[in-house]
């Protein structure tokens, strides 16, 4: 059987660059067999299957078969669910349920959208807090103790009755109900009951076992517990990660999202012993799409900036580049997909003072504090002649001043307020965007712009299907420098690369062409090979 070992946070939603994730979704688009492989507490997993388009996915979770949960599906609790002290009311509050006895707090109930109850936090006379970890099939899955610092006094792992199952202190206890489901009556740690349900599930499959996992030290602290004879495959995020040169003698290979971090990989690799069994392989995380884009059939000249973590002070330089552009064709336009909120509205105040300055609006001016109020979606101050304004004449200022032209220099200052709209409104501003924004976005753009430091995999494979070219200031391997984008060496090499696409048609269409070719290499079925490869490894 192939099986997959997700490390995922047990509050995780939305994992939209998880390789796992990408992963499974592959095995439910094509012919893959997998099944997850779940390793860690997953109060929360249908939910999270859900979410990420992964239902239906099989799987098995070993604290499931240690709690003899043997539940698939189930209905999460409501607040109204959850048992209280008698004399006790709820009183609902957005995403949380106070439990009130009297005048006093007794509990609290916390929520998440579409998953029912999450947990519930029980105030303990003593100033610490018992807290029952809800299961989204309706159940309480763990229940512990913290003292009135925080820290955790015991744990209690249950069965769908309540009762506990196994117990954490300064050890890990087998209740003596369930002792004969156990090797041992008591365990050093959680991790020795998980590595041996685990070997006893691998070992009862009674079949040739792949599991593919991710290097890191959760992988080495269970790879003593694999049986002997199970295949081995690593993603690998950090070439330098020490849980890398730990596994070898387990992988049977390294996975790379990139031919880069595969090249570090390998080098890595070079100086371990036994290393020279193991391959390093690259397969990309998303597979690409026939989405070619139609940015040569629309008026606007259209530029997606994927901000991508840079600081403020490197994004200040990137973004007044894009300003500059606006300049040399009416025609230009920018889509900025922000890292927040906090970042648009700042980016939105850069390009006000930008337009300002040049047409001479003073920044301490009634004018510019009309404009802040224009960009900030208020009620704009009353309208009154501006004597600091340069587009306001003096014998204006003097007869408005006077009472004999006052609806002219209203007049004047709407049309200049008018002016900074249009503007401002060439910059369309997205925060995080999804798959759909993205798609749609590149679908009319001229280029993408991602000078981070690890270029977002996914956009840069978007673009491919796009068919337009990539402006990046590192090395993946999906951008080959001069063919399908530029790689800059430093930032200042931003404004010369991104007018490059926008001056002629001529670069794009090359670069279109290389990425037809990349549509091919990089598509779902391609992609299914490769894995199909992994798999089959060594049979």
């Amino acid at each position: 059987m192939n099986f997959i070992v997700p490390q995922w946070e047990a509050e995780a939603q939305a994992m939209p660059n998880d390789n796992f994730v990408h992963l499974a979704q592959l095995a439910q688009n094509t012919d893959l067999s997998l099944t997850l492989l779940l390793l860690d507490e997953a109060p929360g997993l249908r939910y999270q299957l859900n979410f990420n388009g992964l239902f239906g996915i099989p799987w098995w979770s070993v604290f499931d078969a240690i709690q003899g949960i043997y539940l698939q599906e189930g209905l999460p609790f409501d607040p109204a669910d959850v048992p209280i002290p008698a004399g006790s009311d709820l009183i609902y509050k957005n995403s949380e349920t106070l439990v009130i006895q009297g005048d006093r707090l007794v509990g609290t109930i916390f929520r998440r959208p579409n998953t029912g109850i999450w947990n519930v936090w029980w105030q303990m006379e003593n100033g610490g807090r018992q807290v029952d970890q809800y299961d989204d099939r309706g159940f309480v899955s763990t229940r512990t103790w913290f003292d009135a610092n925080q820290q955790v006094i015991k744990k209690d792992w249950l069965d769908l009755t309540g009762k506990w199952v196994l117990r954490q202190t300064d050890r890990v206890v087998v209740s003596p109900r369930v002792q004969d489901r156990f090797i041992h009556s008591e365990y050093p740690d959680m991790i020795s009951v998980v590595g041996e349900y685990l070997a006893k599930f691998l070992t009862g499959t009674k079949e040739k076992n792949t599991l593919i996992g991710v290097a890191n030290d959760a992988s080495v602290a269970i790879a003593p517990f694999i049986p002997q004879g199970v295949t081995n495959h690593y993603f690998v995020t950090d070439a330098q990660d020490a849980a890398l040169t730990k596994l070898v003698p387990r992988a049977a290979s390294f996975i790379a999202r990139t031919t880069i971090l595969a090249r570090e990989v390998a080098e890595r690799l070079e100086s371990v012993s036994d290393a020279e069994q193991v391959q390093v392989r690259t397969i990309p995380p998303f597979s690409t799409h026939l989405h070619l884009g139609h940015s040569n059939e629309v008026p606007e000249v259209i530029s997606y900036w994927h901000v991508n973590g840079l600081t403020e002070p490197a994004a200040d330089i990137a973004f007044t580049h894009f300003l500059q552009q606006f300049e040399e064709d009416d025609d230009n336009r920018l889509i900025v997909d922000a890292d927040s909120e906090k970042q648009v509205h700042h980016f939105q105040h850069l390009a006000l003072l930008f337009i300002a300055k040049k047409m001479g609006i003073g920044l301490d001016s009634q004018l510019f504090t009309r404009l802040q109020s224009v960009v900030n979606g208020e009620d704009l101050p009353p309208e009154e002649p501006d004597t600091k304004s340069p587009e306001v004449t003096t014998a204006v200022e003097m007869a408005a001043v006077a009472g004999d032209v006052k609806e002219t220099a209203a007049a004047a200052e709407k049309e200049l307020i008018s002016q900074v709209q249009v503007f401002l409104s060439r910059v369309e501003y997205q925060v995080q965007a999804d798959y759909e924004q993205v798609t749609k976005s590149l679908s009319t753009a001229r280029q993408l712009i991602d000078v981070g430091s690890h270029p977002d995999l996914f956009m840069q494979i978007a673009a491919i299907s796009a068919g337009i070219p990539q402006i990046n200031l590192a090395e993946t391997g999906y951008v080959t420098n001069g063919k399908n984008g530029i790689i800059i060496d430093k930032l200042s090499d931003l404004a010369k690369a991104a007018n490059y696409y926008l001056a002629s048609l001529a670069p794009w269409n090359e670069a279109l062409v290389v990425n037809a070719q990349l549509i091919d290499q990089y598509s779902e079925q391609h992609t299914r090979e490769l894995w199909e490869d992994v798999l089959t490894d060594g049979r």
